[in-house]
């Protein structure tokens, strides 16, 4: 009988987990786009105010970046996961950003790109975790 190491499944497995990560980073920037539009349509164009734009623009993306995943590929259907992934990721930024802004005394700019990067790929980890990716 062979004897498995947990990680060989990731090596076995590297090509799909690299296909998976394209699609996730192509929806992550095309969405990165359509963010900085929304936030500029509401809060300039539109003259919103910021919080309403930005908690639109976010609602938005929230709802929508859903069904990118799905179309691409990248992710089965399963709205009530992906949303509580996203939503603990997203109060995990919430608390890392006061931990580093607020108690630590990082630079909001710098703490925000570390945060951003750091998250974008525990997001991906997270749906494979929740199994939302697809097989």
């Amino acid at each position: 009988m062979e004897i498995r190491r947990p990680w060989e499944s990731l090596f076995r497995d590297k090509l799909k987990y690299g296909k998976d990560f394209v699609k996730y980073v192509i929806v992550g920037i095309l969405y990165t786009f359509i963010n900085i539009f929304l936030t500029w349509l509401f809060i300039d164009v539109l003259k919103t105010g910021t919080v309403p734009g930005a908690v639109l623009t976010s609602a938005i993306i929230f709802a929508t970046k859903y069904f990118a995943y799905v179309a691409v590929g990248f992710m089965v259907k399963g709205f009530a996961r992906y949303a509580v992934v996203t939503g603990l990721t997203s109060a995990a930024f919430v608390v890392l950003m006061w931990l580093l802004v607020d108690i630590i005394g990082v630079p909001a700019v710098a703490a925000s790109a570390v945060i951003v990067y750091a998250m974008f790929i525990v997001r991906f980890l997270s749906y494979y975790a929740a199994g939302l990716v697809k097989k």
